[in-house]
C-alpha cells in the first residue's frame, strides 16, 4: 500500500484495513473510504480528508475521533490503528486518512497510532454521552504542515 504524507495529494486509493483478532495485518479486510464499517461489533470511519469531510455533522454522533498528525500538525495518512481496552485489543486497523471515527462504548482506552514504523500512544476516555477527540502527534513524520491543524503541547 502506497504511504500517503500530505493529504492534499489526490488519494487513488485510500482505504480502511481491519484485522479480527490473531490475524496479520496482511490479510486484513479492505473497506471503503468515508463509509461506516462494523468491525468487530464496532462501528468505524476513516475519514479527514478534506475541509468538506471534516465538517460533516454525520461524524459527531461517534463516541471518539482519532486524529493522527506529525509534530508540526500536518495531518498523516496510511495509519495502523491498534485499540485496546483493560490490555486487550478491541480493534486494529489501517486507515488511509488523518481520522478514525469509533463508536465505542464508554470507558478507558489505550489507542496506539503507528506511522512508518514510529509509534505514539495516548489515552481515550470516552464517556456516555458526547465526543472525545484524541490527537496522536507522531514524532518524526514529515509532510505538508496543514493551516487547518495546530500542533498539541
Amino acid at each position: 500500500m502506497r504511504r500517503f504524507r500530505n493529504l492534499g495529494l489526490s488519494f487513488v486509493a485510500a482505504a480502511l484495513v481491519a484485522t479480527p483478532f490473531g490475524q496479520a495485518m496482511a490479510q486484513a479486510e479492505r473497506l471503503g473510504f468515508d463509509t461506516p464499517t462494523e468491525i468487530n461489533g464496532i462501528e468505524l470511519v476513516c475519514t479527514g480528508v478534506g475541509s468538506e469531510v471534516r465538517a460533516d455533522p454525520a461524524w459527531d454522533a461517534y463516541a471518539l475521533k482519532i486524529e493522527v498528525a506529525g509534530p508540526e500538525g500536518q495531518f498523516l495518512g496510511n495509519i495502523e490503528i491498534a485499540v485496546e481496552r483493560d490490555s486487550e485489543s478491541v480493534v486494529e486497523l489501517v486507515c488511509g486518512g488523518p481520522w478514525i471515527l469509533a463508536q465505542l462504548e464508554p470507558g478507558s482506552y489505550t489507542v496506539t497510532a503507528t506511522f512508518e514504523g514510529t509509534s505514539k500512544s495516548g489515552a481515550a476516555n470516552v464517556a456516555p454521552s458526547g465526543q472525545t477527540r484524541l490527537v496522536l502527534q507522531i514524532p518524526a513524520a514529515a509532510g505538508a504542515v496543514s493551516t487547518e491543524r495546530t500542533p498539541s503541547p
